[in-house]
């Protein structure tokens, strides 16, 4: 699934400035070897500028307007959101933005392209554009702004939707191949594949529960097939139910009580109840995810229960000898 720039934590750490930088590219270990080709000044140059006022967001992309064709996300996927500023009236103001990654992308030479290539605009008065303009999987017609490439070139500007619903069957083909199912079959069960999340996966009983098996199927340079070697993590987990729940239940109760609530390696969820004891029994454990060097049981709220208390979402990851390593 791709990430959100709405981050909570890291707002209050890196303050505006700091986070536009980031967001279009600019990383500040590398001032002195790039200079920005639109006005040749240097980055550190454009960056106390974006600071003092005299550049804001519509200051990064080129001028010139293109034209290209995009499919859009797939259906699951809300846009990822972002702040900066933009000049209104001579003042700098802060602005909401909404981001896409286009499922596939044509643009003027006629090639088509899968990348990373992202779409993004801001929800103002000068795009006058709605925070969710583009269909799931749609193919879509639009005019772009290029990011100054010394920032990312992986980014456009949307300047206008010019036309939904475009016949293309280079777009069109991406789409079928899309939307076609992909399986990876097993003794205990068929797992499907979540093209959003890149992995396989499947809902199967086990310890006398339902929960969400998920094998990691996201490839890498050394292995195409990640899944394959996840199998012996999963087998062993279904082979020994008793064994897992176990492990995992005594020290999840050990934790709350040693902490008054649980404590991960990036935050703390208090205790809301009375007892320690009351607060483990509110936990429930969702997904067991399985990946090559590691696996996790995965617990948190479901989405639609509105009697829940509190809500959370954490991870208790085991290593390669099936020890509890960390609490993420």
């Amino acid at each position: 699934m791709m990430a959100s720039f709405n981050e909570p934590d890291r707002v209050k750490r890196e303050g505006i400035l700091t986070r536009i930088l980031r967001f279009l590219g600019l990383n500040s270990s590398k001032k002195e070897n790039r200079k920005l080709s639109s006005n040749n000044i240097s980055e550190e140059q454009a960056a106390e500028s974006f600071k003092s006022g005299q550049m804001a967001f519509y200051d990064f992309f080129d001028d010139k307007i293109s034209e290209i064709l995009i499919l859009s996300q797939p259906e699951g996927l809300e846009p990822a959101e972002f702040e900066t500023t933009i000049h209104i009236d001579g003042k700098i103001k802060n602005a909401q933005g909404k981001l896409i990654q286009p499922t596939a992308y044509i643009e003027s030479d006629g090639m088509l392209h899968q990348d990373n290539k992202q779409i993004i605009w801001l929800v103002d008065k000068v795009s006058n554009l709605p925070p969710n303009p583009f269909k799931p999987l749609t193919v879509y017609r639009i005019r772009v702004r290029k990011a100054s490439s010394v920032f990312s070139d992986n980014k456009l500007l949307l300047v206008k939707i010019v036309d939904s619903g475009v016949h293309n069957t280079q777009l069109e083909d991406v789409r079928e191949e899309y939307l076609r199912p992909v399986w990876y079959t097993h003794s205990l069960g068929g797992f499907k594949l979540d093209k959003i999340a890149d992995h396989f996966e499947a809902c199967l009983d086990w310890a006398g529960q339902s929960v969400l098996l998920c094998l990691d199927a996201d490839p890498d340079s050394d292995n195409e097939k990640p899944y394959e070697n996840c199998v012996k993590w999963f087998e062993d987990v279904f082979a020994r139910p008793t064994h897992y729940r176990t492990l995992v239940d005594q020290y999840l109760s050990d934790h709350i009580r040693k902490n008054d609530g649980i404590r991960t390696n990036t935050e703390f969820l208090p205790n809301p109840y009375s007892t320690s004891e009351k607060f483990f029994q509110s936990l429930k454990l969702q997904n067991w995810e399985f990946y090559e060097d590691d696996f996790s049981a995965v617990f948190y709220n479901d989405e639609d229960d509105e009697k829940a208390d509190f809500d959370y979402y954490f991870r208790v990851t085991f290593d390669k000898n099936g020890n509890i390593a960390l609490l993420e």
